[in-house]
């Protein structure tokens, strides 16, 4: 069986450690995306009733972007 040189031992434990470092990123990206997401939606249905509110009372309706 082969052993691995100091050197490589060396770079498997910095590609590890890098491994990590990224898949802790993408998780946290993937967090703040799906934060933002539900966010969005609390908004849109913030406006929907708005606009049933705006509907229900007579009141000009607003045109959304």
């Amino acid at each position: 069986m082969h052993q691995l040189s100091k050197k490589e031992q060396e770079l498997s434990i910095e590609n590890h450690r890098k491994l990590g470092l990224y898949i802790e990123l993408k998780r946290e990206g993937l967090k703040k995306k799906q934060q933002l997401e539900e966010e969005l939606l609390k908004a849109k249905i913030k406006v929907e009733k708005l606009r049933a509110s705006k509907l229900k009372h007579g009141l000009p309706e607003f045109n959304s972007m």
